[in-house]
């Protein structure tokens, strides 16, 4: 059993491995769990069928963890969903899920989840996966989505921001366009409506991608205010060009991450050239290049 206690005693993090005796865990239930159940915002769970029935089984600590936050579902999750009781996570905000695959058992546990993370491609489709998650949280009432997954097909992103209106805050690893259909009439009606319907106003791409790419998200996502990059410092000139020439767009912050310090200086020589804004605020902090405008 993993556990990492903070030194402000605010959070205990736990997770399962089977690894460990059942002695140990008998041990971290009496010394750590019950002491601090008031306490602990953090659960990490894998297959270990003892400390799920310790956790799980009612009158057991989980009816105690009220400051229950984050909730992370490992593999295989099928052996633990049969035993959580949906009005003990209410408190939970954020489910993280770093399995492969969601078992079929799980039915709404989670009702005030608002932030969902996804890890790893699920093994099986997007519909049979996307039909589980709306019987584990409302879908609808989430508000941030962030996707680890560096092969996460980008039809399965749109078929999960069709169900998820309500997002403000998209985080992305990857958006593999060429798994696109353009001559799919039944995609391009998704991604119209996606795109008048969308509320998402934040965007994180953790890569770098083209400028492609960014047309494609800027178009998506027309109430974008706020995007966070990775660049190529071969497309960095055409994409803040592309981004100031759009004057229908919402977009006026930019943040280039993992640049060097030189790119400050040719930013700013780029927009005095090119005449592409009179006012604008930039800064680099941290090996981040932050842009308002």
């Amino acid at each position: 059993m993993n556990r990492t206690k903070r030194q402000n005693n605010d959070l205990i993090q736990f997770s399962n491995s089977n690894k460990k005796r059942k002695l140990e865990n008998q041990k971290y239930y009496q010394n750590i769990l019950i002491p601090n159940r008031h306490r602990i915002k953090i659960v990490r769970l894998s297959s270990n069928p003892f400390t799920t029935d310790i956790i799980f089984s009612p009158p057991r600590s989980i009816l105690n963890f009220i400051h229950l936050e984050i909730f992370t579902l490992d593999n295989p999750v099928n052996s633990i969903c049969s035993k959580i009781e949906k009005e003990n996570l209410n408190s939970v905000k954020h489910l993280y899920i770093a399995s492969e695959e969601i078992g079929h058992n799980c039915v709404n546990y989670f009702p005030n989840v608002k932030t969902l993370s996804i890890k790893n491609k699920f093994s099986k489709s997007i519909d049979s996966t996307i039909a589980t998650l709306q019987c584990m949280i409302p879908l609808m009432q989430l508000t941030k989505l962030i996707i680890e997954c560096f092969i996460f097909p980008i039809k399965n992103i749109i078929n999960l921001l069709y169900l998820t209106p309500n997002i403000h805050t998209l985080s992305l690893n990857s958006l593999l366009l060429n798994d696109m259909n353009k001559n799919s009439k039944k995609q391009n009606e998704i991604l119209q409506y996606i795109s008048k319907k969308n509320k998402i106003q934040k965007l994180v791409l953790n890569w770098r991608p083209s400028l492609s790419n960014i047309q494609f998200v800027v178009d998506l996502f027309p109430r974008l205010k706020y995007l966070k990059v990775e660049m190529d410092r071969k497309e960095i000139k055409q994409i803040i060009q592309f981004l100031l020439s759009k004057t229908h767009n919402k977009t006026r912050n930019l943040c280039i991450f993992k640049v060097p310090k030189v790119c400050l200086k040719q930013t700013k020589i780029l927009i005095k050239s090119e005449n592409l804004l009179n006012s604008y605020s930039i800064k680099y902090i941290n090996k981040d290049l932050h842009f308002w405008w």
